[in-house]
């Protein structure tokens, strides 16, 4: 796990990075949800219909800025180090020249939430308070932030992932349902059910899980993938898979793993570049996804 401090270089355990995560996540199961609220003003006054993604998230995870911007996280974050120990680890699998300080596999630590004792985060919509999230969807997301992803650099890479459980599809599938009720199981995949409009953002598309493999051999294949698959496309790998030229994109496909004799995960999110957007494929995702999972 790459996930270094204030100074770029030394690891160290941090709970704003935890919470950014679970915040990406939190967003990406929530798609279906319009940007901003929905509101209608009758006789001067205004009533929320339709509480948007931006305000639910800032009342979960708060904001920075004046006014309604400025908001407390409805919960907190300690991290606590039980056993943990830093070596130099290769930062890229197929070059082991590259290495920087990590916390070594098999570290372990401990995570505390804090939070009211009846926690709940409501929204107010036609004058009706509802409920949007409470202490039963904290536990789920802070569970699929740990098995879809991780922490630290390179972490669509398979860097940084946490076991905290050993999984199955049936389990990130119940984790998923308690957050949205846009997913489905099919052909042994997680995908979206949502029909309507999709935001221009990283929105879970797919969740694909493998058989269980060794760690090293998992993240060098991962590496392999990585560098013959961007070799072949060059330009189109780029809009496809992730780059950090010309304005960062990153990449729409995640690999993790997860407890229970090592586990592959592989979360695929919109397809979404910002720029040459023509040249984009799916394929070039498929046959990622191919080498690594299979």
């Amino acid at each position: 796990m790459f996930l270094n401090g204030a100074d770029g270089e030394t690891p160290e355990l941090r709970p704003s990075s935890l919470k950014g995560a679970m915040r990406f996540w939190w967003r990406a199961l929530n798609g279906h949800l319009q940007f901003t609220d929905r509101t209608e003003t009758r006789n001067d006054k205004t009533t929320v219909l339709n509480t948007g993604l931006k305000t639910r998230e800032t009342l979960i995870f708060g904001g920075a800025g004046g006014g309604k911007a400025a908001q407390r996280s409805s919960f907190s974050i300690q991290m606590r180090p039980k056993e943990m120990s830093v070596e130099q680890e290769a930062f890229v699998p197929h070059k082991q020249n590259m290495k920087a300080k990590a916390f070594k596999v098999d570290s372990t630590f401990e995570v505390i939430f804090r939070f009211p004792k009846e926690y709940r985060v409501c929204v107010v919509e036609n004058g009706k308070e509802i409920e949007i999230f409470n202490q039963e969807k904290l536990d789920a997301l802070f569970r699929l932030t740990c098995i879809l992803g991780g922490l630290g650099k390179r972490v669509r890479r398979g860097m940084g992932s946490i076991g905290i459980e050993t999984i199955s599809l049936e389990n990130i599938y119940n984790y998923i349902s308690i957050l949205s009720p846009h997913y489905s199981i099919k052909n042994n995949s997680i995908i979206n059910t949502f029909r309507g409009g999709t935001p221009s953002y990283g929105l879970i598309e797919k969740i694909e899980i493998g058989n269980s493999t060794e760690l090293k051999s998992y993240l060098e294949r991962i590496s392999y993938a990585t560098h013959t698959i961007k070799l072949k496309y060059k330009e189109a790998y780029e809009v496809s898979m992730g780059h950090a030229s010309k304005g960062r994109y990153a990449s729409p496909v995640f690999a993790s793993i997860g407890k229970g004799s090592y586990i592959p995960v592989i979360t695929t999110l919109k397809l979404a570049p910002e720029r040459n957007k023509d040249i984009a494929s799916l394929r070039i995702q498929d046959e990622f996804k191919d080498l690594v999972i299979k």
